[in-house]
């Protein structure tokens, strides 16, 4: 009877212990759990905010990359005019009001991610660059792509343009679009200095590259004696799938 009654009060004590035991390394571990996600979240937070630092600043370099080496053209062009056809000294001198007014805005969207380019709109701001830059230019276009694809290769265009006019020196600059293999691919070729006086290492290109491979493309450049090529392709699924 006595062993009886012990045996009674210690296996409800036994499952006190038991349980107070697996409720305590139960709180633990979700404390630990907690911890462990406070400082995921964090981490995403930074890697967001990065991420967010990166697309502002490959953004504004690439517009006011090629904005501002427009502006430089045009402004070069009012001097050169100036003496001789004072009518388009104007009409390049309210070009640059224009641009410079348009720039403010692309900066304000870029900050806030709210437009990206259009390959058709850039085929035009090449065309006026290249033609006040005194530059040939050639453009043939197959099968214009759409959607992501259709941004992407804006960017390039934009950016193959402006190193056009940056370093290139060049007297004729052709741009094809052509639809092969299941991918768009662009170039933009020039005949002026090659790889000579052209920056290496980070930059614009380096930016470009980026996007492209990030959307399963790519791009190559090639500098020879006799000019420059960049080639870059988006595959079909980024605008047609």
């Amino acid at each position: 009877s006595g062993v009886s009654g012990v045996d009674d009060a210690t296996v409800p004590q036994a499952f006190v212990v038991v349980l107070a035991g697996t409720t305590a390394a139960a709180l633990s571990r979700l404390v630990a759990t907690t911890e462990a996600l406070r400082r995921t979240r964090e981490q995403l937070a930074v890697s967001a905010v990065g991420a967010e630092r990166e697309r502002v600043a490959r953004d504004l370099h690439d517009v006011l990359g090629h904005t501002l080496s427009l502006m430089v053209v045009k402004a070069a062009a009012v001097r050169r005019l100036v003496p001789t056809d004072p009518a388009a000294a104007a009409s390049h001198a309210e070009d640059i009001e224009r641009i410079g007014r348009t720039a403010m805005s692309q900066v304000r969207d870029t900050i806030h991610d709210a437009q990206a380019p259009t390959l058709e709109e850039q085929l035009g701001a090449a065309r006026d660059a290249l033609s006040a830059a005194d530059v040939v230019t050639s453009i043939r276009i197959e099968s214009p792509p759409v959607g992501v694809a259709d941004e992407l290769l804006a960017w390039t265009l934009r950016e193959g343009v402006t190193n056009v006019l940056r370093h290139a020196c060049a007297d004729h600059c052709w741009l094809t679009l052509a639809h092969a293999g299941g991918a768009h691919r662009l170039t933009v070729c020039d005949d002026g200095v090659g790889s000579r006086g052209r920056p290496h290492g980070q930059g614009g290109l380096e930016g470009l590259r980026v996007r492209l491979e990030s959307a399963g493309g790519g791009m190559t450049t090639r500098g020879t004696p006799e000019g420059f090529t960049l080639t870059a392709w988006v595959p079909d699924e980024q605008g047609e799938a």
